[in-house]
């Protein structure tokens, strides 16, 4: 069993040519280090030969959506930096080359789960 404190907040493994981008930070709120970290993740899966993304949470959530509280706390640059990073993240998740799977583990409210809803190649798995 993973130690999952000891992981980063979003990391990828690989089962087969199968890549899983896992979000570890509680309740996966998305704020400027997480989109930050999953497109990071993006990238090496793109790098990678993986035919296919799932992402997924841990413990009870998927993600819980924006995190209004850190951007209540942000002045108008790093908002707007964010903003800046959310937009390419929909548009990297959005046309991202090979089908995405999103496996909620638990509660969402999220724009990542929404953004793999809505593609063509979308098979959503709940378990």
């Amino acid at each position: 069993m993973d130690d999952l404190q000891s992981k980063p907040k979003q990391y990828v493994k690989y089962v087969d040519n199968v890549a899983v981008l896992v979000m570890n930070d509680g309740e996966n709120r998305l704020n400027l280090d997480a989109v930050s970290g999953i497109l990071r993740c993006l990238d090496e899966i793109e790098r990678s030969d993986a035919k296919a993304l799932v992402t997924t949470g841990t413990g009870r959530f998927y993600s819980n959506g924006l995190d209004l509280k850190w951007m209540s706390q942000q002045n108008e640059t790093v908002r707007a930096d964010f903003m800046k990073s959310f937009r390419l993240f929909q548009r990297r998740l959005l046309n991202f080359p090979m089908p995405t799977i999103a496996a909620i583990n638990g509660k969402y409210s999220s724009a990542l789960s929404d953004m793999c809803f809505i593609r063509p190649t979308l098979r959503t798995l709940y378990h």
